[in-house]
């Protein structure tokens, strides 16, 4: 069927009344029922919806002591010189400024620790944070660690004394160094060509430690 049209469109502009849907407008306008619908979609918490649900979180300011750049807390670290690995033990050993001997060298271990029963030649003294290292090297090589978490005393011992309180036989002109640890073990160690006086002398920062080691340990 064709448009008629002759048929006048009606020009009268839209009113906001107009836009509301049906049961929100009167006969001339809105009832009182509309204005009960319209009262209940605006109040707050209306669909279980709280007022601040789409509020943005207030942010606190940064404090002057933080540098903006940082990606992560700062730790404290260890002191220098005294390297930390995960799992070890904290104590006297780790002070800042520690002094430690010299490597001492033409070591032998005798015995002592249940771990390494036999007798080994050719070996070198280490001393440092991680512990007292025992090391030879050659065809034969072999290594022993003890913690200084776990040394309870350290002894030098002629070749007299060894003999007696050991029953170890060892050269005349050779040291005997002993480590006792809390475990019960005591590893035993020959320091050839070195007397008992220059050995102690060159030991005396050990000494000192391991007293500290033990007044931490009972603290």
């Amino acid at each position: 069927m064709p448009f008629d049209t002759n048929v006048p469109f009606d020009t009268e502009p839209l009113t906001p009344e107009d836009l509301l849907p049906s049961w929100a407008r009167g006969g001339d306008g809105m009832d009182g029922d509309g204005l009960d619908r319209l009262d209940s979609i605006a109040a707050p918490g209306a669909f279980g919806v709280e007022p601040g649900a789409f509020e943005s979180p207030a942010f606190e300011p940064i404090p002057a002591s933080v540098d903006p750049g940082a990606t992560a807390p700062v730790h404290a670290t260890a002191p220098l010189g005294a390297p930390v690995e995960d799992g070890q033990a904290r104590g006297p050993w780790l002070a800042e400024g520690l002094a430690w001997p010299e490597p001492i060298k033409s070591v032998s271990y005798l015995g002592g620790v249940k771990a390494m029963p036999r007798k080994r030649k050719n070996g070198t003294l280490v001393f440092g944070p991680k512990g007292l290292l025992a090391a030879g090297t050659g065809f034969q090589s072999w290594d022993l660690l003890i913690e200084w978490s776990t040394v309870e005393t350290v002894e030098v011992m002629g070749p007299d004394e060894v003999a007696f309180t050991e029953q170890l036989k060892v050269d005349v002109n050779s040291s005997v160094l002993a480590v006792t640890t809390i475990d019960g073990d005591r590893a035993q160690f020959e320091v050839r060509m070195r007397r008992p006086p220059s050995l102690r002398t060159a030991l005396v920062p050990v000494f000192t430690l391991v007293e500290r080691i033990r007044a931490h340990r009972a603290a």
